[in-house]
């Protein structure tokens, strides 16, 4: 047996709060043999008494023979700057989020699930208008889903069920930050978050992040797409990130389908009643926020130019407000569990609790 696994057996022992001594005598094995284990010295242990340990404390053995899940401690790029306090208050929200989607992506190798990122591969961004990429980008992502014309439902059940990146909602303290994507190079996992202390649209929001997903490429060992509510920082890749929220929140055939050509328009395209109705009707079909709706109707040449800024300061649409969600990892976990795949001992693990915390009831909800 190898230092590693004897370091795994020595945390699990610890975490579960026994002491060697009781753990040897509780498992027939020799407290030398499995002292030097832990150490990292020459142990001559069984297969079998190796097993009898884990029972003792509730694991599975393969949960110390196989790979470990090991916390992300990345080092933080930007691919936009301005944010200067993130790294320093919000560095753990982004190391959380990858060490969950770690463990997700663990226990989906053992569900066996499979997910529609693989079809897609990063795409360089185009030095000349990338918004005709971005929409080009939401139609093709719109044509893999099946989804060509039709209403979304939740953003972020997309992000997570189709593509099986976890999304996150924390409190982060830049004030300028609105979400942010982490990726990384190697494992090729990701992570979205979006700022609970932010305003605005989640839709657009995720939508935007979704992009980042799939087409944007990692240039350091892990990498940051900081959505900023600053203008100066509107770089080429979040201008093909904002188009491709807009085209696959409301795309152009669905526009057609159920609005009618833009050229059908006419004289309407300049009146402000007939564009505040269009718009408010558009955004309720879509479940798009005003601002996003008056710009993606003018640039598809439903509303006149000179109308965008007061359409969308002026149209009302109502909120759209999804059902709540379980967190990923918890409904994954649950899944693994229930289908006899893990132990609650691993489960803990992949959350980052101790032997003695409690399973959260979305995870185990037996008493």
């Amino acid at each position: 047996m190898d230092f590693d696994v004897g370091h795994r057996i020595a945390e699990t022992r610890k975490r579960a709060g026994v002491s060697l001594d009781e753990l040897a005598r509780r498992a027939r094995v020799p407290t030398a043999a499995l002292t030097a284990l832990e150490m990292g010295q020459p142990a001559n242990l069984s297969t079998a008494a190796v097993a009898r340990l884990a029972r003792e404390l509730d694991v599975d053995v393969s949960d110390w023979l196989g790979p470990p899940v090991q916390p992300s401690e990345p080092s933080l790029f930007f691919r936009q700057a301005g944010v200067p306090d993130f790294f320093d208050v919000d560095r753990a929200s982004v190391v959380q989020a990858l060490r969950y989607a770690r463990s997700i992506a663990t226990v989906d190798e053992l569900l066996g699930h499979s997910y529609k990122r693989t079809e897609f591969a990063p795409v360089e961004v185009g030095s000349d208008r990338p918004y005709e990429q971005g929409y080009s980008l939401a139609r093709r992502l719109r044509q893999a889903l099946g989804r060509l014309v039709e209403p979304l439902e939740s953003i972020s059940a997309i992000i997570e069920d189709e593509f099986g990146v976890p999304v996150f909602a924390y409190p982060l303290h830049a004030s300028h930050l609105i979400a942010l994507t982490a990726k990384e190079r190697t494992s090729n996992l990701a992570a979205v978050i979006v700022n609970r202390n932010f305003p605005g649209s989640r839709r657009v929001d995720l939508a935007h992040e979704l992009a980042h997903v799939l087409f944007d490429a990692p240039l350091q060992d892990i990498d940051y797409w900081l959505d900023l509510d600053i203008l100066e920082h509107d770089s080429r890749i979040e201008q093909r990130a904002k188009a491709f929220a807009a085209e696959f929140l409301i795309p152009r055939a669905g526009l057609v389908q159920n609005f009618g050509p833009a050229q059908d328009r006419g004289e309407k395209r300049n009146s402000l009643a007939a564009s505040l109705d269009l718009a408010r009707r558009v955004g309720a079909h879509f479940r798009t926020p005003p601002e996003l709706t008056a710009n993606h109707l003018v640039n598809h040449s439903y509303i006149a130019e000179e109308l965008r800024e007061e359409v969308g300061e002026s149209v009302t649409v109502p909120p759209f407000t999804g059902p709540p969600r379980i967190e990923m990892l918890h409904r994954r976990l649950a899944e693994a569990l229930g289908a006899g795949l893990i132990t609650q001992m691993r489960a803990r693990e992949l959350l980052g609790l101790s032997a003695r915390d409690p399973l959260p009831t979305t995870v185990n909800p037996e008493p």
